[in-house]
């Protein structure tokens, strides 16, 4: 079946959709030993599609959900050369994370080779919500759960409101929604109104959730958690 170019190759697990039009535009991409053009439809099973000169291979399509411990970095590489999440996952297929988790930060992260996929969990247009438990420094004042749950800010920079889905007696604790995926961003807002976190863990993404999955463990996900996570 033919399909345009940058999606045969976001679809490999190459690299996302947008990265894959930049590579087409930059003359990495060749279709028959000729030059790719943005917008071209090629058929992976007949069709001889190399990027940089390696030749594209239908792949089987792999997802995994980890427990990420904190101390490890959300990459595939670190030039610190700190511990990574693929460090705890150990199959032969090339795989990377969806989206990111920073250091200080644990909880539920995908590891997959299906850049379509990624790309839908990740962008903010698509309302995947992501949950996730913090402890706060100091109680949560009513007037910035209000602020923060209809325009926080980062400095002067305007982010998607979160949700606060429980709050503890003490205000200290809390479960929240959001659908960015900025860098730091729980930590950034929080900071942002007076409030450091303490601990920040993922929970869940979407209708998949963390459940019983233990510290530092992955297993893989199943049709029906992809089908109902990623409609196509």
């Amino acid at each position: 079946m033919e399909e345009r170019i940058q999606k045969i190759i976001s679809k490999s697990g190459v690299t996302s959709r947008r990265k894959a039009e930049h590579l087409i535009t930059s003359g990495r991409v060749r279709v028959n030993n000729e030059l790719a053009n943005l917008g071209q439809n090629a058929d992976i099973t007949k069709d001889i599609i190399t990027v940089d000169g390696n030749k594209l291979e239908p792949t089987k399509k792999i997802y995994i959900m980890l427990h990420k411990p904190i101390g490890y970095i959300t990459s595939n590489f670190d030039p610190q050369e700190r511990p990574t999440v693929l460090d705890l996952v150990h199959i032969e297929k090339r795989i990377f994370p969806v989206g990111r988790l920073d250091y200080n930060t644990s909880g539920l992260i995908i590891l997959t080779n299906d850049g379509e996929f990624s790309n839908f969990i990740s962008h903010p247009s698509n309302n995947v919500e992501k949950k996730y438990y913090a402890v706060l420094s100091k109680s949560l004042e009513r007037f910035h759960q209000d602020v923060i749950s209809q325009s926080p800010l980062i400095g002067n920079e305007k982010v998607y409101p979160f949700i606060f889905d429980w709050i503890s007696d003490d205000r200290k604790k809390i479960k929240i929604k959001i659908h960015e995926g900025k860098n730091r961003l729980i930590r950034r807002v929080f900071n942002n109104y007076g409030y450091k976190i303490e601990e920040l863990k993922r929970l869940e993404i979407g209708t998949l959730y963390l459940g019983e999955l233990g510290y530092g463990k992955w297993r893989y996900i199943s049709k029906n958690e992809i089908r109902n996570l990623f409609p196509k």
